[in-house]
C-alpha cells in the first residue's frame, strides 16, 4: 500500500493483513529462544466476567 485506505473495508482488509503480518513475526522471533508464542482474542464480554477474565488471565 503507499497509503492508508480511507474506508471501512479497505482499513478492515489492511487490519486483517497487518495482523497475520506481525504474528509472523512474533512467531518468528520467539522461536529463535525455542520459545512457542500464541494469540488470545478476549472480547468484552470475557473481561465482564470475573470468572472467564480470571480463566483468561
Amino acid at each position: 500500500l503507499d497509503r492508508r485506505p480511507e474506508d471501512l473495508p479497505g482499513l478492515q482488509v489492511a487490519a486483517a493483513v497487518g495482523q497475520g503480518r506481525l504474528m509472523e513475526r512474533y512467531f518468528r522471533e520467539f522461536a529463535r529462544s525455542g520459545r512457542v508464542a500464541g494469540q488470545v482474542l478476549l472480547t468484552r464480554d470475557i473481561l465482564a466476567n470475573r470468572a472467564q477474565y480470571l480463566h483468561a488471565r
